[in-house]
């Protein structure tokens, strides 16, 4: 022995008691509770934390969580698939302008509402499904409301006898690599001697871009020293390596323009892929969300043009940051 402990959430081995039981599980866990978020300072995973229970009944034996992630990955660009009328909150019928991939089970997502599909007709151009699944609220949407055929990820999260409650559970979170994804909803449940407690779910969907973006990490940039001039491709391209979606884009200058604005555009292989202006005296441009523009495709080039510079003082030391 040489007298040293390993912290306690490190420990392979528990205490046991000879001849006793201890603790004893009579009935199925209750339904967990947990938090999903961005895992800090590791782009593109999420991560599972706050598992708890309102009391600690039923919850020794627990020995596994079965976690389900439901999610759009943004690599795929936006889908096709769009409403072919307006539905109200209590529609359960769907029609749309082209057939969907879902099946009888799936989820679906409509602007901040996630739907179950019950059944799939017309080929796949009709759904039948329950509205304001997995804790979103139903609400009415616009002909023309995009769809998306959300996929589903599992994972199995191990837990030791008895880790509730104890001192390492408060701290405890697990983490999940997916990268570039738009999260809508998640759900839980875990497992103890005597079976699976019910699911608990909530859904990521309340927020301006209607889920948890994971993206990769990283950034982009192009750079112009001393004054502006209008000019098309005025840095050297840049080559992408590999796909991204983008989590913003805007640009910043050191010296402001004066009597007129400065306008500039990014192209993607010759094509607008966005456009930022700074306001006359201004050294911040407009911010474009990243949740609104196609995917970064591998090998592509990225060229910045100079559209327009102050007519009194153009402006001067230009960088332009692209967020991944």
């Amino acid at each position: 022995m040489s007298n040293g402990e390993s912290p306690l959430e490190l420990c392979t081995v528990t205490r046991s008691v000879i001849g006793g039981a201890g603790a004893v599980d009579g009935d199925v866990p209750p339904a967990p509770s947990f938090g999903l978020g961005l895992t800090p300072g590791s782009g593109g995973s999420v991560e599972l934390s706050g598992v708890s229970f309102p009391d600690l009944v039923n919850t020794h034996s627990i020995t596994a969580g079965t976690f389900n992630l439901y999610y759009w990955p943004e690599m795929n660009g936006t889908p096709a698939e769009t409403l072919a009328a307006a539905i109200g909150a209590q529609d359960t019928t769907l029609d749309l302008t082209t057939p969907g991939g879902a099946q009888a089970g799936s989820y679906i997502q409509l602007e901040g509402e996630v739907a179950q599909v019950t059944a799939v007709q017309n080929s796949g151009a009709r759904y039948q499904v329950t509205r304001g699944a997995q804790t979103s609220d139903a609400a009415a949407h616009a002909s023309g409301t995009i769809l998306y055929d959300l996929q589903k990820k599992t994972q199995i999260v191990p837990f030791v006898r008895d880790f509730f409650g104890s001192p390492a559970s408060g701290t405890w979170s697990f983490s999940t690599l997916l990268p570039d994804c738009r999260v809508v909803s998640a759900d839980l449940f875990v497992t103890n001697a005597k079976g699976n407690s019910p699911v608990s779910a909530i859904s990521m969907t309340a927020g301006v871009d209607f889920g948890l973006r994971t993206l990769s990490g990283g950034q982009l940039s192009f750079q112009v020293e001393a004054f502006l001039a209008i000019e098309t491709g005025a840095t050297p391209d840049l080559i992408v390596e590999s796909a991204h979606s983008v989590r913003d884009v805007f640009a910043m200058i050191r010296q402001a323009p004066v009597g007129g604005p400065v306008e500039l555009q990014i192209t993607q292989n010759g094509a607008l892929y966005c456009s930022l202006t700074f306001a006359d005296g201004a050294t911040i441009s407009n911010s474009v969300a990243g949740a609104a523009l196609p995917p970064l495709i591998p090998g592509a080039r990225l060229s910045l043009d100079i559209l327009m510079v102050g007519p009194s003082n153009p402006g001067a030391d230009l960088t332009v940051i692209i967020r991944l």
